[in-house]
């Protein structure tokens, strides 16, 4: 004789409860690895030197500056010292960096005007002369020449566009600044044929003989992201 039963045959409560448990971790695991696997944006400073396999020398703040764009303003004395103890961390990491040739010149870059590539090299420059290194800071960013306007009581003869499409002898595009520790090239006239030199063999000639009268070369160069220079 068939009995009634005592619980439902199905579904089976606990049964289904598992399974439900397990599809929502597989999926939110599933979600989050999916994620970061196909996020291709730096999230850290870990992530951008794993991506351009080049150890960080260090970071440099943001913060508020005034009308000219270089005089850092601090409410604080210790954001002051912050500010500089960053500067010098950067000078003491680059020092450190292999004896080569090529560790002598540092191209100074953003992706787009405005994020104060211009600013860390003449900062960066200072910093280095306060070390007692003798500096150059070259600005070849012709389309907006910050660093000649910030050192515009130097620029008193040939610049850069001068040297790379005219031929004017090297010592005659270096200017002296108020520093006795740091150098300028100036950006000069924006002419359409300006970019293209960077390329050519006047400028690694240029960069060269820089490298050997120069403890420090600092190149601002245009933002990549706007220019083709």
């Amino acid at each position: 004789v068939a009995s009634a039963p005592s619980a439902p045959f199905s579904p089976k409560r606990a049964k289904t409860y598992f399974f439900a448990l397990v599809l929502a971790l597989s999926s939110s695991l599933g979600g989050i690895f999916m994620r970061y696997y196909l996020d291709g944006t730096l999230h850290s400073l870990e992530d951008l030197e794993v991506f351009i396999h080049r150890p960080s020398i260090g970071q440099i703040p943001l913060v508020k500056v005034d009308k000219e764009g270089f005089t850092p303003l601090f409410p604080k004395e210790e954001d002051y010292l912050r500010f500089n103890n960053n500067m010098n961390f950067i000078c003491a990491n680059i020092r450190f960096l292999p004896e080569t040739e090529a560790s002598r010149v540092f191209l100074i870059t953003s992706a787009v005007m405005g994020e104060g590539k211009s600013f860390s090299v003449y900062h960066l420059a200072q910093a280095f002369a306060m070390d007692s290194k003798k500096v150059i800071a070259i600005d070849a960013d012709f389309c907006h020449a910050s660093l000649s306007e910030v050192f515009s009581h130097a620029m008193t003869g040939p610049s850069l566009d001068g040297y790379l499409l005219d031929q004017v002898p090297i010592d005659q595009i270096i200017q002296k600044t108020t520093n006795p520790n740091i150098d300028l090239i100036g950006a000069g006239k924006m002419r359409k044929s300006a970019p293209n030199a960077f390329r050519s063999k006047q400028m690694r000639v240029l960069l060269a003989t820089l490298r050997q009268r120069y403890d420090v070369v600092l190149i601002d160069g245009p933002p990549v992201l706007q220019v083709n220079d």
